[in-house]
């Protein structure tokens, strides 16, 4: 008959950010011994609060599953005699496993006939083994920070209190960090009572009239709930915050909500400096009314119905005002100076040891977003007015946009990098498209996240994560593996989307060198940086992030390898080659194009130059008629592709589906007379020149 099995440890409160992978370890590594054991069980739960971790197996076998081992003895030349009688050896081959004679096998082995036993170990009890199971799963726990708490020297996040360990109805006999496991729980530390549970599946009850909801998901929705209810009430709005929900949630036992105020003048300061001490260093939930301005009325969340709610109330206002009262301070500190002066300041901040201050970064970023602007490839050119003005906000912004770092609110307050500026430049009556690009440039900050509005924005973001890039590809900082220090992954993909997004067109490959080109030629040549080539390791980086950019928008992988085949010249266009090769891939007419062309790029392979066409030299009908459709969709797909519309070029290009299909069928490619081979390896290089200005279509996957 199967049994369920439970334990809880009870600690301290353990750090929120510690619980969800502590206890999502404790289960798998619970679970993956009793496999190991072959211990056989139906499902397994797992459940966690601040002050409890719990494994729950259901159907759990009492006994452990038979094990089957075969076992090799000695050779059957030496094991039995030349008669056949059994030697010492076979004897006691026998003897020591507590077989029969009749128990033994032979089987051939390279080094001739060896005897064999195929010994049954029975299994043992479950019960048996849970302890070691339960104690050895327990010491394998790993905390970003532990600490020995007894004499059993044992390390753990927090002191244990309690074992709760129960197998059946029976409690699992163990001991770890020095305490005894029992049947008995702990309820919340305001109530300071326990409960015995019966059973595993009873624990469950038990643990609910002890006032703990058990279950992170429904303390994740019994603060939405609340939070939704107060808001309601009051005519307000919530803010949707998973992150602080869950770590809410992970700080107590049973979430109960109080609606607390502040001073209406605290309001003046900005936004996002109230609620980012609110959320950051409290762990309050804003409310906000229903032109979504914020309110002076927040939540707060303590651990279970407090005996004083109003002294509860009253706490946690005065702790708010004291840290708004911190945070005003701060922000009328920075108003003290200008950002000008503030990024005077960055000459004292380090970027990178080898790389300089962010003051020089600065000024790269500068001359980087500035070179972007000069080198975009727009459908209209600008008014040199218009050109001259952009020109100087790009680079405003860019020499702007670290300048917030030397504030005193970014210090206590590092996530307000960039919005701490935005603020300070509106409040200095610089123009809007700065104090908006200088907020933007660090974006986007994580997958999903908004993108810079505005021009002054895209060419800085972009030139400040290119900068990075450049910088660490110099002093081969490259990342490996899960290293990345400088998250140069997270901006390589942020150009990308911001090219895409943005619709930037730009030469990739100049931008990476003349990156490169900004840092000392004595840095350089100290770290050994070929310009070109390390360039082209940057657009290598760069190209994997695109790829993963392009399978996300479901780009089939064929697709992006031929558009890819080359590297990335210039991201915004490639994106829409792809695209347009994508739609283009459908149509029957241009996808049998593949495989001549697949027979034309064989055919032509490691051949670096080639004499002109000749058209004297065409012996038959089918290379005259490839020639003439040649040319004439050379002229138009050439004009399309110049003009950026891809999906004209890739129509223009089907075009010579039947000339090059009749070419192939009528004509000997590799003919004895030498010019004629040349003549015809010409045209063929001609229309593969042709196509790879778009993308490699022998690349291209075709299914039957």
């Amino acid at each position: 008959m199967k049994k369920d099995f439970i334990v809880e440890i009870g600690v301290e409160e353990i750090p929120a950010g510690f619980i969800e992978p502590a206890i999502d370890s404790l289960h798998n590594i619970i679970t993956e011994k009793l496999r190991s054991s072959n211990i056989g069980y139906e499902k397994s739960y797992f459940y966690s609060t601040p002050r409890r971790l719990t494994v729950y197996v259901t159907g759990v076998e009492q006994t452990q599953k038979d094990q089957f081992e075969e076992v090799k003895g000695p050779p059957k030349k030496i094991a039995f005699s030349d008669i056949g009688r059994p030697t010492q050896a076979a004897i006691g081959f026998i003897e020591s496993n507590n077989a029969r004679m009749e128990d033994v096998t032979f089987k051939a082995t390279p080094k001739g006939e060896y005897l064999y036993l195929n010994k049954v170990i029975k299994g043992v009890s479950s019960a048996e083994l849970l302890p070691g199971i339960v104690t050895s799963s327990l010491a394998a726990l790993n905390f970003p920070k532990s600490m020995k708490w007894d004499v059993s020297q044992l390390k753990f996040a927090r002191p244990v209190r309690w074992i709760l360990c129960l197998f059946g109805s029976d409690v699992v006999k163990l001991n770890f960090a020095g305490v005894e496991s029992s049947n008995k729980t702990f309820s919340i530390r305001r109530m300071n009572a326990s409960a015995e549970a019966a059973s595993p599946a009873a624990y469950f009850d038990v643990v609910k009239k002890l006032g703990v909801t058990i279950d992170l998901s429904e303390r994740c929705n019994s603060i939405i709930s609340s939070l939704n209810q107060i808001a309601e009430k009051h005519g307000l709005k919530t803010i949707k915050d998973e992150a602080l929900v869950r770590e809410v949630a992970n700080l107590t036992e049973s979430p109960y909500a109080i609606l607390c105020d502040f001073d209406a003048n605290f309001l003046k300061i900005p936004e996002k400096l109230l609620t980012s001490t609110m959320i950051k260093k409290q762990r309050y939930f804003p409310l906000y009314d229903s032109q979504s301005k914020l309110t002076n009325k927040f939540v707060v969340f303590s651990n279970g119905v407090p005996a004083l709610a109003d002294e509860v109330k009253y706490g946690n206002q005065k702790v708010i005002t004291a840290r708004f009262a911190d945070a005003e301070f701060y922000y009328k500190e920075d108003a003290k100076t200008t950002l000008v002066q503030k990024a005077d300041k960055l000459k004292n901040v380090v970027f990178q040891q080898k790389l300089g201050t962010v003051y020089q970064k600065a000024c790269r970023v500068a001359s980087l977003a500035k070179y972007l602007y000069n080198g975009l490839i727009l459908k209209a050119a600008p008014s040199d007015e218009h050109k001259k003005s952009k020109l100087e906000k790009i680079e405003q912004c860019a020499l702007l946009c670290k300048a917030d770092l030397t504030s005193e609110v970014v210090k206590e307050f590092t996530e307000l990098q960039g919005y701490a500026g935005m603020v300070y430049a509106r409040n200095e009556g610089l123009p809007e498209e700065i104090a908006t690009g200088i907020y933007e440039h660090y974006k986007p900050c994580f997958k999903g996240d908004t993108l810079p509005s505005n021009i002054e924005g895209q060419l800085v973001a972009i030139a400040d994560k290119m900068d990075t890039i450049a910088g660490c590809f110099a002093i081969k900082m490259i990342p490996t593996g899960s290293g990345d220090p400088y998250a140069l992954r997270r901006a390589a993909l942020g150009i990308v989307e911001i090219a895409i997004n943005s619709s930037l067109s730009f030469d990739f490959a100049a931008f990476a060198r003349f990156a490169l080109e900004l840092y000392p030629e004595t840095l350089r040549a100290a770290e050994q940086c070929d310009v070109n080539k390390t360039a082209s390791e940057i657009s290598n980086f760069l190209k994997q992030r695109f790829e993963t950019k392009l399978k996300e928008i479901n780009i089939r992988y064929d697709v992006i390898n031929a558009v890819l085949w080359n590297g990335v010249d210039n991201i915004y266009e490639d994106y829409r080659k792809a695209m347009s090769l994508s739609k283009a891939r459908g149509e029957k007419e241009f996808i049998s194009l593949a495989l001549p062309f697949k027979r034309a790029v064989n055919i032509t392979k490691n051949i670096d130059s080639v004499p002109a066409v000749n058209p004297a030299l065409f012996a038959v009908d089918a290379e005259k008629e490839l020639y003439a459709g040649y040319l004439k969709v050379n002229a138009a797909a050439g004009a399309a592709i110049d003009a950026n519309d891809y999906s004209l070029a890739f129509k223009k290009l089907s075009e010579l589906n039947e000339p090059i299909d009749k070419f192939f069928a009528g004509v000997m490619v590799m003919d004895k007379n030498e010019e004629l081979k040349n003549n015809r390896i010409a045209l063929l290089c001609a229309i593969k020149s042709l196509f790879l200005r778009l993308a490699d279509i022998s690349q291209l996957v075709i299914e039957e």
